[in-house]
């Protein structure tokens, strides 16, 4: 049997390269506007936890006027977003909700006094030119280690369209997920 000679090789890479390479561009996290970021983090709390209430878990949360939400992201897609941090300016204020933006440490000691309870985490905010999606899971805060392998809820990724007057405007939800 013959080796294919090195002009078919160079081919064959090629084109799995250029078919590897069709993602678009986009800004992660904190390098996204802070304005974008501002207004993508309100609209998904209005979705899941306000307006809609449909994240997955949401029927955990029992005090649903106190959201805790972790200050740092989690991404299952394993990105780079984990190394970012949310800061108090960026989340909103709602009438009749009380948004409590926590670290992991916080999270954890909050459950010495309260028990276990489920948070937000903001996974990766992605910012092409006119969409962007933003990944939010619930999550167990939990004092005992041997509860910890039922630590997600589940949650989704939203996608939201830019509009020249209302801002971003939700359109759908490609990723969905659930704990099992």
């Amino acid at each position: 049997m013959r080796a294919p000679s090195l002009v078919s090789v160079i081919i064959v890479i090629s084109i799995l390269a250029g078919a590897c390479g069709n993602k678009p561009k986009y800004k992660l996290d904190m390098n996204n506007s802070r304005g974008d970021v501002e207004a993508l983090v309100e609209r998904a709390l209005l979705k899941s936890v306000i307006n809609e209430r449909d994240i997955p878990g949401y029927d955990q949360i029992r005090r649903k006027g106190d959201i805790y939400i972790s200050d740092t992201f989690l991404s299952f897609w394993h990105d780079n977003s984990s190394g970012q941090k949310l800061t108090q300016d960026l989340i909103p204020e709602f009438r009749a909700y009380r948004l409590h933006l926590m670290s992991p440490e916080e999270l954890q000691e909050r459950t010495k006094e309260v028990g276990d309870f489920v948070y937000l985490q903001f996974g990766h905010i992605k910012v092409f030119e006119d969409t962007a999606l933003v990944e939010l899971s619930t999550l167990w805060a939990t004092n005992k280690p041997e509860k910890a392998a039922h630590l997600t809820e589940g949650g989704y990724e939203l996608k939201f369209a830019r509009n020249e007057i209302h801002g971003w405007i939700y359109v759908g939800m490609p990723n969905r997920w659930t704990a099992q």
